[in-house]
């Protein structure tokens, strides 16, 4: 699943990232994970950068309600999300 809740109540999206893509997007569902296309390369943090910007206006929420937690340097992350509930995040990505 793509989205998860924490033990501690936190909700975790699971990412995998494309970078250096024609444009930012989200690409649908890649296994257990959302698949998003970055412009940015992925060189001194770029992308990451470009992730959460891309995410935060996407969800609606401000970008810092997002981190990520795990991933920071591989193209699989996870991302703690505050701000929105887990229904809504469901429905905005189109994932059960």
């Amino acid at each position: 699943m793509c989205v998860t809740i924490s033990k501690k109540g936190d909700i975790l999206l699971k990412v995998k990232v494309h970078p250096n893509s024609s444009k930012s997007g989200i690409d649908g569902v890649y296994g257990d994970c959302i698949k998003i296309k970055l412009n940015s390369p992925p060189v001194e943090g770029k992308a990451n950068g470009e992730l959460l910007k891309y995410l935060s206006k996407f969800l609606k929420v401000p970008k810092s309600k997002l981190e990520i937690v795990s991933g920071e340097k591989g193209r699989t992350k996870i991302i703690k999300i505050s701000g929105i509930k887990e229904e809504d995040l469901r429905k905005k990505i189109g994932a059960n």
